[in-house]
């Protein structure tokens, strides 16, 4: 009778640890969210940018949001009654906060934004004790409470009074609560992208939290997670997953005394508990058996020869099993890993697409140019051009009609939140963007490619002189210009000024592209208005060892130009993040 009451309450016990799929779907979701990044003296402005995401990431999977963002003491008290008033017994859970904090006597404490902590003791009054709050999740019976905390970075509050631990203290978990911290327990961390990279893989259909949160930590060792055994996803699949038989079926494809150990270690009251001892018993017995059956061969084959057979093909027998096992584990560990990168790539795609979906970015307009041969450079007396040789061009490419505009640029900007300081005058939507490093360029073309999946970057000074010329072997791409010292401001504008904005006709500005007759190919503003980054590292004759590896190539001239500079030969430079007002950029990418 008492062995019958054990194997009942082993049944309820296993029954009420599985939880369905219906449950989940009907299951009630609730979280508090809190951004603190207006700190007087030392802001975090990814803060609030990070629990606004988190926010709506939460809100899309059905979770009823407290939310609060730059919050004194009593907004933060204020939201964990609202908070717990929501909560009850069956609740998903999750508390989330970035901002400043700091550990003290082995608590962790969240920092208002009012406050002004100069000592220990005024982080008792002033702050408020993460335990407070957790101590209201684990009394509220909720079947899983998920903490995720983004507050790894240094602090100015653990600076004014030497604070003896860094970062955020251990929390000891109860059974149904996971943690999950953007730094490991007592350390610092430079910032990095934890929400958005967390949040894309929690959103990824079908994947449990446990292994999303698992997968992130592979990524980003410097997190801490310490998960319970209590299954949820954010985004449901359209079956549950049931990973105990999952990981019951590849220990039965191993057959293994250590594939059932890891088994019954990950599930200790599972599902096939009973059969995981059946199977480790039946193969202790079997090695048992086997090692008997070797003792008495061993004994025999000094006066039988069948038995030395017999032994033979018994250890062949073994060491074939042993053989055999060791493969299937291979395959089976190949087919994990191939599982989790499966995983990852689908995280990494889903994220580009929620970056491209949020982002806002515009495309430039391209021409395609085909492969071909061209004299590259001149011989002219003086020329930094020199000498003037054969390249041929072996691939098709596409180069943009247009140099970037302010109006593309300020994408860019927004969505770094990079600054700059340019005058008023220089920033409309249709002139070209200056103060331009050879970096910036590229960090523009780098996040321009992220986005779209093409492949944009600055042109070579092959590719752009190839398209400049467009066909042509003269000075200009219009012709050749007399030009005699003294004379030039006579009879240089007579072409010129129908085809770039150069010094005698742009009033020392730049002006709206395309507003200039383009070359035979289409391209617009490739000679002045502004001088134009290459991807080169500049050299005297084009092939040399660069003496300078922070001296880039420039092309084309600008509106200050002279009618040496505008030459499609003619080249400048200078170090990669220099910024003028005279500098922008066009960019090219393969076909």
């Amino acid at each position: 009778m008492r062995h019958l009451f054990t194997f009942l309450l082993f049944l309820l016990t296993t029954y009420g640890a599985n939880v369905t799929l219906k449950t989940m779907q009907n299951e009630h979701r609730v979280a508090y969210v809190i951004g603190n990044g207006d700190y007087d003296d030392s802001p975090i402005e990814y803060a609030p940018l990070a629990s606004k995401r988190m926010r709506d990431f939460l809100e899309s999977y059905d979770f009823d949001v407290i939310y609060k963002e730059n919050a004194s003491k009593r907004d933060i008290i204020k939201g964990l009654r609202a908070f717990s008033s929501k909560i009850r017994k069956g609740s998903v859970a999750v508390l989330f906060y970035a901002g400043h904090s700091i550990q003290v006597r082995n608590k962790n404490y969240l920092i208002p934004i009012d406050t002004s902590i100069e000592n220990e003791h005024h982080v008792l009054y002033e702050a408020i004790e993460l335990n407070a709050i957790l101590k209201k999740m684990k009394t509220a019976q909720n079947r899983l409470n998920i903490i995720i905390i983004d507050a790894g970075h240094k602090s100015p509050f653990e600076e004014r009074y030497r604070a003896k631990k860094k970062g955020l203290a251990l929390i000891k978990a109860s059974k149904n609560m996971d943690i999950i911290f953007s730094t490991v327990p007592n350390k610092f961390s430079k910032p990095y992208p934890f929400i958005p990279k967390l949040t894309t893989f929690l959103s990824l259909k079908g994947t449990a939290n446990s292994d999303a949160f698992s997968l992130m930590h592979k990524k980003y060792k410097n997190s801490y997670i310490k998960l319970s055994s209590e299954p949820f996803y954010f985004n449901l699949p359209k079956t549950l997953v049931d990973k105990d038989t999952k990981v019951w079926k590849k220990s039965l494809k191993l057959a293994t005394a250590d594939a059932f150990n890891n088994y019954l270690k990950k599930f200790p009251s599972g599902k096939y508990l009973k059969k995981a001892h059946l199977q480790l018993e039946e193969l202790r017995l079997y090695k048992l058996h086997t090692q008997e059956k070797q003792k008495y061969l061993q004994k025999m084959t000094k006066q039988d020869k069948e038995a030395t057979l017999a032994l033979k093909a018994l250890e062949k027998e073994e060491k074939t099993k042993i053989l055999a096992q060791a493969e299937t584990k291979r395959i089976e560990e190949k087919t994990m890993k191939a599982e989790e990168e499966a995983t990852v790539q689908a995280a990494l795609k889903e994220e580009k697409r929620l970056k491209k979906e949020n982002t806002h970015f515009i495309e430039p307009v391209m021409v395609l140019i085909k492969k071909g041969t061209f004299i590259m450079g001149s011989n002219d007396e003086g020329s930094a051009a020199k000498p003037a040789h054969e390249v041929i061009i072996k691939k098709d490419f596409y180069i943009a009609r247009y140099e970037v505009t302010n109006l593309e640029y300020n994408e860019f900007l927004t969505a770094t939140k990079k600054q700059v300081m340019i005058p008023t005058n220089w920033t409309g939507d249709t002139q070209p963007a200056v103060g331009v490093s050879w970096d910036d360029a590229n960090a523009y073309a780098a996040w321009l490619s992220d986005l779209t999946d093409k492949n944009y970057k600055l042109p070579t000074q092959i590719q752009w002189e190839y398209a400049a010329r467009a066909g042509t072997q003269t000075r200009y791409f219009w012709g050749d210009v007399y030009q005699k010292e003294g004379s030039w401001l006579k009879t240089f504008p007579i072409q010129t000024h129908a085809y770039a904005w150069v010094k005698t006709n742009s009033n020392n500005i730049t002006h709206p592209i395309g507003s200039k007759k383009p070359n035979a190919w289409g391209l617009y503003d490739i000679t002045g208005n502004v001088w134009e980054w290459c991807s080169d590292t500049y050299t005297d004759n084009y092939n040399t060892t660069p003496e300078e590896e922070t001296l880039k190539v420039i092309r084309g001239g600008s509106w200050f130009s002279t009618p040496d500079e505008i030459t499609i030969s003619h080249r400048g430079a200078n170090v990669n993040d220099f910024i003028s007002y005279s500098i922008g950029f066009r960019l090219v990418r393969d076909k």
